[in-house]
Parts: C-alpha cells; sequence; structure tokens
C-alpha cells in the first residue's frame, strides 16, 4: 500500500465512521468528540494520534515530527476496529434492547394492575 497523508487517513477514518458506527460529522475530530463509546480508550488514543499527526502535517516544519510507522499502525488499528462494527448487528441489538424493556414495562404494569385489583377489588360488595 502507498504511504497515505494523514488527511487521507483521517477522511477515511470518517467515512468508515459514518458508514459502520453511524456517526455524522463533517470531520474525524468531530464524530470522535460526537461518539466517545464508539473507539474502547485504547483506539481512542491512536485516533486521537491520527488526528494530531494531521494537524502537525499542515505545518513542513512540523511535519517532519511524525512518525510514519506510529502513524500507519495507529491508523490500521482504528481501521480494523471501524470495519469490524456491523451496522445491522446493532440495529437489531437496538430494537432488541427496546423490546426487552418495553417487555419489562408490560409485566409490571400487569403486576401493578394485580396488585391494585387484589387490594381494591377483594373488598367490593358481593353482586345482589
Amino acid at each position: 500500500m502507498a504511504e497515505m497523508s494523514p488527511s487521507d487517513m483521517t477522511k477515511r477514518l470518517a467515512i468508515l465512521m459514518q458508514r459502520n458506527a453511524g456517526v455524522r460529522g463533517a470531520e474525524f475530530a468531530r464524530q470522535l468528540k460526537k461518539a466517545p463509546r464508539v473507539l474502547p480508550r485504547k483506539l481512542r488514543r491512536e485516533a486521537e494520534a491520527v488526528i494530531e499527526a494531521e494537524k502537525l502535517a499542515g505545518n513542513p516544519k512540523l511535519e517532519r515530527q511524525i512518525d510514519q510507522a506510529k502513524l500507519t499502525q495507529s491508523y490500521e488499528m482504528v481501521r480494523d476496529h471501524l470495519m469490524a462494527i456491523d451496522p445491522k448487528d446493532r440495529r437489531k441489538g437496538a430494537i432488541l434492547g427496546w423490546l426487552g424493556s418495553m417487555a419489562v414495562n408490560v409485566i409490571l404494569l400487569i403486576v401493578a394492575a394485580l396488585v391494585l385489583y387484589y387490594l381494591v377489588g377483594a373488598e367490593a360488595p358481593p353482586p345482589q
């Protein structure tokens, strides 16, 4: 693979973040701030290193400070994690979580109605 510039890396990571994780934003740094739990802590540090390298690459003198091997390794780690995210599985998990919480709420409502029936309804006079 040809050596990519830090700005190309952040653009590709931003596309992956939007496509697989569903996080919208104009640039990768903004997406990372909007969705802090998409990446684990270690990978978040790696992503921030890629963003910092993009800032350094804007200045020719500071660009020499970039460790290209470390940058490539950080990019690949974040890229691999974002590519492993399955948007269909995330959507299915969200729907199942919502259905599970609704089921618990319905069960609690039925239990509350039965308790209320026994407390109030049991004392009603018999029909004549």
